[in-house]
């Protein structure tokens, strides 16, 4: 972790936020729904999708939502975390503009990395972002950035020759 954080922003936020888990699908929304209209965004799924989710992940231990609550009970960051084989994977991140001076996402987010170590999981995956904010957020956690190939669907060699060919041999109307 880059010591800024290490030292400055973990060491501000520490003793102000406590760790919750099992956070209903209406509770993350409403602070996850925030930090998309910050952006003036639109939010991608709906809370009826979330709960679904939910019901099956924390039925068969999977993952949960996470939130960082303030000394004065108030939800001020969110997270939804999925665990599998040797892996946790950050899914999901958001928190209430008005509360996030604090530091409770990047509290929340080294109180998740713990966590997945207590599990015995062996990596933490962030999942990428190419918002270059959120990516160097990331990067100050250790994160390291891996490139994907571009993967596309396609009907073989012959299909764009012939696409082309046909475009240059129509015959007129």
């Amino acid at each position: 972790m880059h010591r800024d954080y290490r030292n400055n922003k973990l060491k501000k936020a520490e003793g102000n936020y406590r760790l919750v888990d099992s956070l209903s699908a209406g509770e993350f929304v409403r602070v996850h729904r925030k930090s998309f209209e910050r952006q003036a965004l639109p939010l991608y799924y709906t809370v009826e999708f979330l709960e679904k989710w939910l019901r099956l992940v924390r039925a068969e231990g999977w993952g949960d939502c996470f939130g960082a609550v303030d000394n004065e009970g108030r939800l001020c960051s969110v997270a939804a975390l999925l665990y599998g084989a040797d892996k946790a994977w950050l899914l999901m991140a958001g928190d209430d503009p008005a509360l996030r001076s604090g530091g409770s996402g990047i509290w929340l987010l080294w109180q998740l990395i713990r966590l997945s170590k207590n599990k015995g999981l062996g990596q933490f995956d962030f999942l990428g972002s190419s918002i270059p904010s959120i990516a160097r957020v990331r990067r100050q956690f250790g994160a390291e950035e891996f490139s994907y190939y571009k993967m596309s669907k396609s009907r073989g060699v012959k299909y764009p020759v012939f696409s082309a060919l046909r475009g240059i041999f129509k015959p007129e109307k």
